[in-house]
């Protein structure tokens, strides 16, 4: 019985290592381990004759001993040394180290293949022993992207000319929560002093003037004068249309709309 320890692929970098040569053993000796056969790499030392990459052997399934008779020298050739010495590659076929073997099996890669049987149809070996094979190159797993982290979201700020769009147009307390950070950091301002007889006979019920573009004034609510004055003093537009007050931009466009009071 055999038993595999510390790693499957204990000792296979040294039979094959370079990188290409490496992942081509780990399949071959998955091929053969799948298979039922005992698959080991063969230690390799310079001071040594020349020795096959692996060794395998079939498994006798009534008493799980290894058949020594039947044992098969593997050799792996990577696409670089087929294609740059194929003189070894065939010398490999015949070398001392494999005559006792009952087979010779050569692996390479698919994409080599047909490089690999030119070189065994011209070697003179016995092709009943001598056997080649080819495999696919292993899928390689896509890196994994990396998902950007997000971002805090930022508090609001808004520039003396950033214009305000979608729902927030429309809600005049939106508009004042937005608004906070700059009221928060703006001088207290001075209010405009009136005669007291102008404000009182112009409007009422809570709601104070307000001064538009074009020098009229209106009636509006207290809250909304806030929320338009700030508008005003970064250079927005303020102007009557129809039951409507309205805010421009430089471009024109309408940033802010809000029903008002009335008129003088």
């Amino acid at each position: 019985m055999a038993k595999y320890i510390k790693g499957l692929y204990r000792g296979l970098r040294k039979a094959a290592p370079s990188e290409e040569g490496y992942k081509l053993a780990k399949k071959v000796l998955l091929y053969y381990a799948r298979r039922g056969y005992i698959v080991a790499p063969v230690r390799q030392d310079p001071g040594l004759s020349s020795r096959p990459d692996l060794v395998t052997l079939p498994v006798d399934k009534s008493t799980w001993r290894p058949i020594y008779s039947k044992a098969i020298a593997v050799e792996v050739e990577s696409c670089n040394e087929v294609e740059t010495h194929p003189e070894q590659v065939a010398h490999n076929w015949v070398k001392e180290s494999v005559k006792d073997f009952a087979e010779v099996h050569t692996w390479t890669w698919d994409a080599c293949l047909n490089k690999l049987k030119q070189i065994y149809e011209k070697a003179n070996v016995d092709k009943a022993k001598v056997k080649i094979f080819s495999t696919k190159p292993p899928v390689e797993k896509p890196a994994k992207r990396q998902t950007a982290q997000r971002q805090p979201l930022k508090p609001l700020e808004l520039s003396p000319k950033t214009p305000l769009k979608g729902s927030i147009v429309k809600h005049v307390e939106t508009v004042r929560e937005a608004l906070q950070e700059i009221e928060k950091e703006k001088p207290a301002e001075t209010p405009i002093v009136e005669s007291r007889e102008k404000r009182e006979a112009s409007c009422s019920g809570g709601s104070v003037e307000f001064k538009l573009s074009d020098g009229r004034v209106v009636c509006v609510q207290k809250d909304l004068a806030g929320v338009l004055r700030v508008f005003a003093e970064r250079g927005y537009r303020v102007e009557v249309s129809k039951s409507r007050i309205v805010v421009y931009d430089d471009r024109g466009e309408e940033v802010f709309s809000s029903n008002f009071l009335n008129n003088k």
